[in-house]
């Protein structure tokens, strides 16, 4: 992986959940063009410091801006979080091969994520209802502990808009009765066809574990099944 650093700055930040922050980053011209395929990331440092944070990219290769999701936690996440717009920072190019989302067009789309782990299927999401016509069906199963664990609330609105399929999946039983569910077994209960489909998957790793043996017992090709772990 690259080592070599190149200056960035933090744009702008906001809250999505309580334990999570939406960080947007004016990268270089050579980061930017670095960025050709959703599921990419970059690694964050602050200037001066010998090694940074890993973070898949949120946001669809657009111009010299990226967008990241960072999980509130001790060290880089926290330091990141407390940034004030116009912090300088430094990013590496765009890591890793990313899903090959291009090659995918005109098939139905099957799309999983956990927590901190939507941002990268947030990005193919915006590549995808950018040039709806292109694919076929499309579903996303997202699973948060609970409600108030969601992030991108207003995205996934404007997905849905765009005939995108959005199974919100609660994990924690409810207060007052009820049924928690995990991402596995609502894709089980749903069952949408997988015959000309292909899944993307990011997140906990018990959740890839369950829904690639959910997929492959519907009879989809290890070959369709794409993970960002």
């Amino acid at each position: 992986m690259s080592s070599t650093f190149h200056p960035a700055q933090l744009a702008s930040s906001w809250p999505e959940t309580q334990s999570l922050r939406g960080l947007c980053l004016q990268v270089a011209p050579e980061v930017a063009a670095s960025y050709r395929n959703v599921g990419q990331f970059v690694q964050v440092r602050r200037p001066g410091e010998a090694a940074g944070g890993y973070f898949a990219i949120a946001s669809k290769p657009d111009g010299d801006r990226v967008e990241l999701l960072v999980k509130h936690g001790a060290g880089l996440p926290d330091e990141l979080a407390a940034l004030p717009a116009g912090a300088p920072l430094e990013t590496t190019l765009a890591l890793g091969a990313g899903f090959p989302l291009d090659s995918s067009r005109g098939r139905d789309v099957l799309l999983f994520a956990t927590g901190s782990g939507i941002a990268p299927i947030r990005a193919a999401l915006q590549v995808i209802t950018a040039d709806r016509e292109a694919w076929g069906a499309v579903d996303l199963f997202f699973g948060v502990r609970t409600p108030d664990d969601l992030p991108y609330r207003r995205d996934l609105e404007a997905f849905e808009q765009q005939r995108v399929r959005v199974h919100r999946v609660i994990s924690q039983r409810p207060p007052r009765g009820g049924h928690a569910q995990y991402v596995q077994e609502r894709f089980r209960a749903e069952l949408p066809r997988v015959g000309n489909a292909v899944a993307f998957l990011c997140g906990l790793q018990g959740m890839i574990e369950g829904v690639t043996q959910a997929l492959c017992a519907c009879g989809m090709p290890g070959d369709r099944i794409h993970l960002n772990v």
